[in-house]
């Protein structure tokens, strides 16, 4: 519920990256293809642990780090900031899984001001809707 500006997000990043954290970044990258093309959903928690942008950012969303401690949870594939944030996103592989993490999370969840939303992949991809109403395919 709280917003944070693109522009006060870029303002914490550093002007320049060290050469490791630009390769883990790219590394993490292509095992995160692979991964997903792979079905190897257990090795994508630690693809997510990001050094370019999210120890920055996490500093402007209160309550962030107790969120992203929630992630420690078996149930949880992986969880990331959004952009410039504050949304996090939290991956899991079947509503099951879901709803028994959200169970537990909940607490910590409203405690740190975030509200839940639950979303789901689309299987139609990008698209665009005109004024008119039409929708127009990618």
């Amino acid at each position: 519920e709280r917003p944070l500006s693109t522009a006060s997000s870029r303002a914490v990043l550093p002007k320049a990256y060290s050469r490791p954290d630009v390769v883990d970044a790219l590394a993490k990258v292509a095992l995160l293809v692979s991964a997903v093309k792979n079905g190897d959903w257990g090795s994508l928690k630690p693809l997510f642990a990001d050094r370019l942008h999210q120890p920055y950012l996490l500093s402007l969303v209160p309550g962030a780090e107790a969120v992203f401690r929630l992630a420690d949870d078996r149930r949880c594939l992986g969880m990331y900031l959004s952009g410039a944030g504050p949304t996090i996103m939290a991956l899991f592989l079947d509503e099951a899984e879901r709803a028994a993490w959200l169970e537990g999370a909940r607490p910590v969840l409203e405690a740190c001001g975030f509200r839940p939303l639950e979303l789901a992949p689309s299987a139609v991809g990008a698209r665009v809707e005109t004024p008119e109403g039409e929708t127009l395919a990618w």
